[in-house]
């Protein structure tokens, strides 16, 4: 098939929908599919396969970037999107065959993580705020014009929202979780990597260590995750590891009010994942909002059980109390702590690992790339395209 993907950057990001756009793009490549990227920004040496479009944008202000992408991508595609057996955008894009919800509804995410959109009072104030309205505007025109022929989201929660929200209904919004690598990510490491990876953290043998992972600390919830941990108190040997980008100084003082800024260890951003995932016992990951969140498979792939927050669409590939933890609301740090001190016992810590490596198995890259190729398929018999171009198998 001749697929192109569009979004505005396919460079630079470990995570998200960047880094879920160069999997799916490598994978379609190697199955013999011809695959263009209309984006803004472009990694300088590849990926291998893969044509690039530049797309111009106003990239000075946010939410001129925001407008301009949209747009200008349209307008790069308009007289050739027939040329394309699929055209796949990944969010905030006004031309597509296929539109991926991979960040949900915006309107949730200020929800969930701005105090002040729970105030009748400053919710205006918040609402006008340029970059939000810009979002909203692309993210409204999008569903109010169904400028898509296929909706997919990454999680039963995004489908959700998009009912609430825009009044799609279930049955017009396809979920496809998000995969993960398991030739990268999988209980092999942790023999690995655990013990060398913990010597140069500086955590003590015996000592309970759980990890943080994900840029955006606010959203993260590593507040929550730093009282929650706190809450073991100080008689039990814990370290909480957090990796990602993010300003300190705010995290920093909450750990020293808490007692505990001698068991927090700051690593920062972090590419070699995999030697993480394995020195740890758990990763706490206590986010107030995540439309999924692949740290959470990734942990579990590696025999790691998680402890994470009904908020993240991976909460619903877990078993609560059987491959790992899930609270109901990250903001209260108390149900964080009883979950983690279930977790201090090592055998009932590693008969949940076991689970979660089971578990996870049902998720992996190649799952979802079939998932979307089927649906790529679909929308290709719909527009009379790709007899004879796609590879059997």
């Amino acid at each position: 098939m001749k697929v192109a993907l569009v979004l505005y950057r396919f460079a630079g990001a470990p995570g998200g929908v960047e880094r879920y756009a160069q999997d799916l793009s490598a994978a379609l490549v190697e199955r013999g599919h011809e695959v263009h990227c209309f984006s803004h920004e472009r990694p300088a040496d590849g990926p291998p396969g893969v044509l690039f479009h530049p797309v111009p944008a106003i990239d000075f202000y946010g939410p001129l970037r925001i407008l301009s992408f949209a747009r200008n991508s349209e307008r790069a595609l308009r007289r050739i999107a027939d040329t394309f057996d699929v055209v796949h955008g990944f969010g905030r894009t006004y031309l597509q065959d296929i539109y991926r919800v991979g960040s949900g509804c915006h309107r949730e995410y200020m929800q969930q993580t701005y105090a002040s959109m729970r105030s009748p009072v400053l919710r205006p104030f918040k609402l006008a705020d340029p970059r939000h309205r810009a979002i909203l505007h692309v993210e409204g025109k999008i569903f109010r014009e169904r400028r898509y022929s296929r909706v997919t989201c990454i999680s039963k929660r995004v489908r959700e929202e998009l009912g609430r929200y825009h009044g799609i209904p279930e049955a017009e919004a396809e979920v496809i979780y998000n995969g993960f690598d398991p030739t990268r990510f999988h209980p092999g490491n942790r023999e690995r990597y655990r013990e060398e990876a913990r010597r140069e953290w500086g955590v003590p043998a015996g000592a309970f260590c759980a990890l943080f992972v994900g840029s955006g600390f606010a959203r993260k919830g590593l507040g929550s995750a730093i009282q929650g941990m706190a809450g073991l108190g100080r008689d039990a040997d814990w370290r909480l590891v957090v990796v990602g980008r993010g300003p300190l100084g705010r995290y920093r003082r909450l750990s020293e009010r808490c007692g505990a800024s001698d068991r927090v260890l700051w690593l920062g951003p972090r590419s070699d994942m995999p030697r993480h995932y394995a020195a740890a016992d758990v990763l706490l990951f206590p986010t107030l909002y995540e439309p999924f969140g692949t740290v959470v498979l990734e942990a579990m792939a590696t025999g790691v059980p998680v402890v994470t927050s009904r908020i993240a669409g991976a909460s619903e590939v877990i078993e609560d109390g059987v491959d790992s933890c899930v609270v109901p609301d990250p903001r209260v740090p108390a149900d964080l702590t009883a979950r983690l001190r279930e977790l201090l016992d090592t055998a009932r810590r590693e008969r949940m690992g076991e689970a979660a490596a089971r578990t996870s198995l049902g998720y992996v890259m190649e799952a979802n790339v079939e998932a979307t190729l089927r649906v790529y398929r679909e929308v290709a018999a719909r527009k009379g395209k790709g007899q004879g171009r796609e590879e059997s198998g």
